[in-house]
């Protein structure tokens, strides 16, 4: 069973309120780091809704567009998307612990680092999805082709 959008966005404000939560309680300067843990979601939902908007979709309605989501569509089992989501996850937050005592130049590096992090992942889920599409839309137009 798969989390979905119901179940997610609880998920999401309960993280989110103890982000805020640990901020308050042990210093603001924790918001940036706290809220880059949760670059994944913020930078999927945002390029998501971004994009659904610009194509004069319905934002609110039921889609498969997350890169998660457009991955499995590509071919990627549940299990490895989840793996490779999980291991960068681990690798931002080490990057961000190591931020807590880095030099403030590094620190901006370290939150960069994990910006770009996300964004590789998902102009590589980009290309996987389109290019399983073109190869989809290629097999369908041979198979609907005239016999010679």
């Amino acid at each position: 069973m798969f989390m979905d959008d119901v179940s997610s966005a609880p998920l999401g404000f309960l993280l989110a309120a103890l982000a805020l939560w640990t901020a308050a309680s042990y210093g603001g300067w924790l918001l940036l780091p706290l809220g880059l843990l949760h670059a994944n979601f913020v930078l999927d939902t945002a390029v998501t809704l971004i994009r659904r908007i610009a194509r004069g979709e319905r934002w609110y309605a039921p889609h498969r567009e997350h890169f998660y989501q457009r991955l499995v569509r590509a071919g990627k089992s549940h299990s490895w998307v989840t793996g490779w989501e999980a291991g960068l996850q681990v690798l931002a937050l080490l990057l961000l612990l190591a931020s807590l005592q880095a030099a403030l130049l590094v620190q901006a590096f370290l939150y960069l680092s994990v910006v770009l992090l996300w964004l590789g992942f998902f102009a590589y889920a980009e290309v996987v999805f389109r290019r399983s599409q073109a190869i989809e839309s290629s097999a369908s137009a041979h198979s609907n082709a005239p016999a010679v």
